[in-house]
């Protein structure tokens, strides 16, 4: 059944193909929609500092107002189009003429588009999986219009960028970026190879996941001796449960998918229960699959062919260099560098962390020289035994009203801004809260943020550790200025009679990171929605605000400002944050570094067959043997069917800046001003300005890569690095 199911959706894709690429042959096509309520459409949509009304809200209207907000900005991007080509001497400023007026479509169309990511989160029989599918497609492709007409490309080249403010700048910047990228300095026949070519790739990138998930699914394992599962943790015990029903009564299913495979084996007390989820994890979708139809090889070199032909395509030499210039690192060479100045530390300690490791396994009886699959559990028993950390324990300590109070306490500390419940606020759901954010001696907010904290069968499947920030109106001043508003969906155990929602550590990290980059959305102060926020920051600095986020939960004041017990307050102080932080952080990095050198080489060295390149890799990153199973890239999805391809290493880049950042806070002591520098610069400027000059402008200086490995005590012991080094700053 499932192999037949799998043909089924793979066969289908040679059809979708050629029907997108006869579509963008077309010169025009009509669409009809239904009319829409003016009324509703005004309820629904704002343009001022109203919040959206959602109990107003249902399937078919939704779907009625995205098809005429869709119509609205493709007319306006063809207009703006259709008068610079027939009459471009009355269109002498881009600005006024062409972008301005783009503004406010385009922040109605991104508005719309965020109440449906909401809601398809937060409440799927409003838009459920199958109808947010079709809709997502439409909308990229209405939201592309904009970046693929050549009147406003060459409208936007042509302008003088010396007579334009920064953040102008910036967004002609972005226009001649996508219009490059998108091959309107082509010739036509170039271009529409690269359309063909495109559709060829998302085609391929669709068949990637899909066979990532259907191989995951294949693998089930009941179990239903309670020893097997006696150091689990109730809430994994739920997600385990055979039933489905929220019990915790056996027999229990551990699955790849979900997350749940990966959490179990953490407290699997079997090695050979251990080994073989490892094992099947290890064979999903790679050569070695039982059902052919799921190896992705083939698939997976397809896309790395297609990149780099779309990369000579626009002029580059491959796929990664073409995704540089989004970027904040000037060169492969940069990256490559960096990385081996971690590696030549990060190596070395990850052998120490293993002896160590095994030193306490062997202490507790352990038989065995410890493997991959062994890591998860006795890095949790040896986390416990070494700082007295556990992280269902401290559930006990962390209840999701103390850690918002403490983290609303830490914004103020570190930035000034308070936050405020407004609660006549018109949601979709009613555990959702909405919170107002105000600069210090101001009465006006200037966002607001929806949370929708619990789980419930309305909402997406997903581990608790799996929280999604949804831009809903992004920073924007044209015609006016519009106040910016996100939401928060998580997925944390509901309260009940006995006890309210208790969070584990690892479920506040994931919060404290998703906060930083609502704070990024909420406070940048652009006047164009195209580079507020996150839009137009390089890719390697994205993940700056919520790493910088992170590191604040290892701060003792601000764990204790979090911390406390549900029932007597009590102080969960004798957990040592430190020591926590750097656990087996040597084996993490080396981790890190090895998929994005994976990465960078399959995109770079793209005659070398993936499996060649792992085999060179491995043991570079490595203290364990790998495995003869070894298809890590085939189950790649975040690189080869998502934004991660060419681009992984940003992980650890944004991690780095974030090191060099937090350095800031305990070189400078008065953590008032660096908090308003990093408030003036990385919140405020959104993508209105280069991530190289934002760090710049906080640091006075360019990143130094010394300060991550510093940040993990990794140069405790290396006598050979200096802090203070120039030729160890990071060239931008």
């Amino acid at each position: 059944m499932l192999t037949s199911r799998i043909r089924k959706l793979c066969g289908v894709f040679e059809k979708q193909r050629l029907l997108y690429y006869n579509q963008h042959r077309l010169n025009g096509f009509i669409v009809l929609l239904p009319e829409v309520d003016p009324e509703i459409a005004d309820k629904l949509i704002t343009t001022n500092d109203e919040l959206p009304a959602f109990s107003n809200i249902t399937t078919e209207k939704l779907g009625k107002l995205i098809g005429k907000h869709i119509l609205d900005y493709e007319c306006c991007v063809r207009n703006a189009d259709r008068k610079l080509e027939e009459s471009p001497h009355l269109f002498p400023n881009v600005f006024e003429d062409v972008l301005d007026p783009l503004e406010r479509p385009t922040s109605s169309f991104d508005t719309v588009w965020g109440v449906l990511k909401t809601l398809y989160l937060g409440d799927i029989k409003i838009v459920p999986a199958r109808i947010y599918s079709n809709l997502e497609k439409r909308i990229n492709i209405a939201r592309a219009t904009r970046y693929n007409t050549d009147a406003i490309f060459k409208a936007c080249k042509n302008c003088d960028k010396n007579k334009l403010t920064e953040e102008q700048a910036r967004l002609i910047d972005k226009h001649l970026l996508e219009g490059h990228l998108n091959g309107l300095e082509s010739t036509p026949r170039y271009r529409s190879i690269n359309n063909y070519k495109t559709a060829r790739l998302l085609e391929k990138q669709t068949q990637f996941r899909i066979r990532v998930e259907a191989a995951r699914s294949q693998f089930y394992l009941t179990l239903d001796d309670p020893f097997a599962v006696r150091e689990c943790p109730a809430y994994l015990l739920q997600m385990m449960s055979h039933e489905g029903d929220g019990s915790y009564d056996g027999p229990w299913t551990v699955k790849l998918n979900y997350g749940i495979a990966e959490k179990y084996l953490e407290y699997c007390p079997d090695r050979n229960l251990r080994f073989m989820i490892w094992h099947a994890e290890d064979k999903a979708a790679s050569l070695s699959e039982e059902v052919r139809e799921l190896a992705n090889s083939v698939c997976l070199e397809e896309i790395r062919y297609l990149r780099y032909e779309l990369a000579k395509c626009v002029g580059y030499k491959n796929h990664f260099e073409a995704n540089l210039i989004t970027k904040m690192a000037d060169s492969v060479e940069n990256i490559e560098n960096t990385f081996e100045m971690f590696l030549e530390v990060a190596k070395p300690a990850q052998y120490n962390e293993v002896v160590k490791l095994q030193e306490f396994a062997d202490a507790n009886h352990f038989a065995h020289p410890i493997q991959l699959w062994d890591l998860p559990y006795w890095g949790r028993r040896h986390k416990k035994a070494l700082f007295n950390f556990d992280n269902e324990l401290l559930r006990n300590f962390l209840p999701f009203e103390k850690v918002i109070d403490g983290l609303f306490a830490l914004c103020k500390r570190l930035f000034g801004f308070k936050f405020q419940e407004f609660k006549e606020v018109d949601s979709w759901h009613p555990d959702v809260k909405f919170y107002y954010i105000y600069e210090p001696d101001n009465e006006k907010p200037v966002a607001g943020f929806y949370m929708d904290p619990y789980r419930r069968s309305t909402k997406m499947k997903t581990s608790p550790e799996n929280m999604y920030m949804i831009p809903i109106r992004n920073s924007s001043r044209i015609p006016r200025p519009l106040m910016p508003l996100t939401a928060l969906i998580l997925n944390l155990q509901p309260p009940t009679k006995e006890k309210p929602c208790l969070m584990s550590f690892s479920e506040v990290k994931s919060l404290f990171a998703k906060f930083g980059h609502n704070l990024q959305y909420l406070l940048s102060k652009s006047s164009y929605t195209e580079i507020a926020g996150l839009n137009f920051v390089e890719f390697d600095a994205t993940e700056v605000c919520s790493n910088f986020m992170i590191n604040w939960l290892y701060d003792r004041k601000t764990f204790d400002g979090i911390c406390g017990h549900y029932k007597t307050g009590e102080k969960f102080s004798h957990i040592d944050l430190d020591g926590l932080r750097k656990h087996l952080v040597a084996f993490r990095l080396c981790k890190e570094m090895f998929k994005a050198q994976m990465d960078i080489k399959m995109h770079t060295k793209h005659d070398i067959f993936w499996l060649d390149l792992g085999n060179q890799l491995w043991d570079k990153h490595f203290i364990f043997p790998r495995s003869k199973y070894f298809s890590d890239p085939c189950r790649y999805i975040d690189i080869f069917a998502s934004n991660w391809g060419s681009a992984y290493y940003s992980h650890l880049w944004s991690e780095m800046l974030a090191a060099d950042i937090h350095q800031a806070f305990s070189e400078e002591k008065d953590e008032a001003s660096v908090g308003a520098r990093f408030r003036d610069t990385f919140l405020t400027f959104g993508g209105g300005c280069h991530a190289k000059e934002v760090f710049r402008r906080f640091r006075g200086r360019d990143p130094n890569p010394v300060a991550l490995l510093t940040h993990f005590g990794l140069t405790e012991d290396v006598k050979t690095i200096s802090t203070e080094d120039p030729k160890l700053l990071v060239t931008c």
